[in-house]
This record gives C-alpha cells, sequence and structure tokens, in this order.
C-alpha cells in the first residue's frame, strides 16, 4: 500500500449507508511535487509535448470535464545529446482516455567536405574528360569517383552515338 506523501493533508468525512467514514489524502499539487522531484532525482528531464499539452481526459463533456497532462516523455541529457531533432507531439486520441504520443528523434546528415557530382551538361563540353581527370587528382582515388566516371563515360558515349545516329539519318535525306 502507497503511503501518503509528507506535506499538507486534508480530511474529508462523509456518510454513507447511515455510517460516518473518515478518509485522509493528498491534495493532487502534492503528487506533483513529488513526482517532479522523482523525475529530478533520477536525473531525467521532463519534456513538454507540442500541440495540445493535456494527454488525459475523463471524456465527460460536461461541466465535471477534467484534463490533466498524466503522460509525460522522460529521457536523460545524454538522450538529448545524441540527437540533433528531438520532439515530442500530442497526438488526437480516438477511443482511449489517454493520447497517445509521438517521439520523434532524428540527427542532421553529417556535414563534411563536399564530394565531387557529376551533371550530364558537361559532356556537351570540350573540358569533360578534362574536368574529371582533375578531380581525381586533387581529390585522389576512390571507389565512388571511379563509379561516377564510368557513368560519365557511358553517358558520352550514349549521346556521341545518338550524334552519329542523328548525322546517318540526315545524310540519308539528302
Amino acid at each position: 500500500m502507497l503511503e501518503s506523501p509528507p506535506g499538507p493533508e486534508v480530511s474529508i468525512e462523509f456518510a454513507a449507508n447511515n455510517s460516518l467514514h473518515r478518509t485522509t489524502f493528498a491534495p493532487a499539487s502534492v503528487f506533483y511535487r513529488v513526482l517532479s522531484s522523482f523525475i529530478d532525482s533520477c536525473g531525467f528531464i521532463d519534456i513538454s509535448t507540442q500541440d495540445y499539452f493535456f494527454t488525459w481526459t475523463n471524456g465527460r463533456g460536461t461541466r465535471s470535464h477534467v484534463e490533466q497532462r498524466l503522460d509525460r516523455c522522460l529521457c536523460t541529457q545524454e538522450w538529448l545529446d545524441a540527437w540533433d531533432v528531438f520532439t515530442v507531439t500530442t497526438l488526437t486520441r480516438d477511443v482511449s482516455i489517454h493520447s497517445p504520443l509521438l517521439i520523434n528523434a532524428a540527427n542532421a546528415v553529417p556535414r563534411g567536405p563536399i564530394s565531387f557530382r557529376f551533371s550530364s551538361a558537361w559532356c556537351h563540353g570540350d573540358q569533360f574528360i578534362p574536368l574529371i581527370q582533375q578531380k581525381i587528382s586533387n581529390e585522389g582515388f576512390s571507389e565512388a569517383l571511379f563509379q561516377e566516371e564510368i557513368e560519365a563515360k557511358k553517358i558520352l558515349e550514349d549521346k556521341l552515338n545518338t550524334q552519329e545516329s542523328f548525322l546517318r539519318d540526315k545524310a540519308r535525306v539528302r
């Protein structure tokens, strides 16, 4: 059985079946302070949600309608440091009285030196092959550059074949 946390208590008396009942409980604010203290003592960080703050409702839709933030996303500082982007979004609840939480953690693509990229427009210029050779000599040989060179040569051959075919057809027309 859970004990009441230390703090102010409220005593309530109520009658049921002609007998007097007494109960003592701590108000909700005390429980939230204890929860907050527990989260801090464990080294957790309570991540705020985007969109809608409350995650629970009693579902009544009347004047006694209650909404609270019961569901939470807790993590450590190391977890936050591991991700460039970290968000928690409250989704629309469907059947349950609890709203689902969507956790999104992502890292940006590491930025480094930009590698050589091939453009098929270069096939039309006189400097095509010298440019490829210059890039290889500047950046060194790599498998990726080798594959790009092979691809560029294939594209160039296709363009030359297309041009030869066009010129042959043009010569026949005359």
